[in-house]
């Protein structure tokens, strides 16, 4: 499983959280070599495992165009605080063919503003 871990003393908690968490976003099943489809990863997550996966803005999102309209979206507040900035989103193409690893993360850029980044 593969997952990110957040909170207090990690990466300065950006996001203001208590304690430490950790957040999982991919499931890779070594008895077939490839990487669970995205529902089934979710559902073996939360509902199986009882964990949390990192947040999910829009799971049917479609991709625009254009770089602007990307970069707006990454704009936003944290679904972790929503009293807080969210570095960006990251964007997964889940398909069979590439196994939810094509993949690109978008960063805010009201976020790297605000932490001089």
């Amino acid at each position: 499983m593969q997952g990110e871990i957040i909170g207090e003393g990690i990466q300065s908690n950006k996001y203001k959280l208590r304690g430490q968490t950790i957040r999982f976003f991919r499931v890779f099943d070594i008895n077939k070599y490839q990487f669970l489809p995205y529902d089934e990863t979710i559902y073996l997550i939360e509902t199986v495992l009882k964990l949390k996966t990192v947040p999910i803005i829009d799971s049917s999102y479609i991709l625009p165009d254009n770089v602007d309209e990307v970069l707006n979206y990454a704009n936003g507040f944290s679904l972790l605080n929503n009293n807080v900035l969210r570095e960006g989103v990251v964007f997964v193409m889940f398909d069979e063919k590439n196994q939810g690893r094509l993949s690109f993360k978008a960063i805010s850029n009201k976020f790297l503003l605000k932490h001089n980044e």
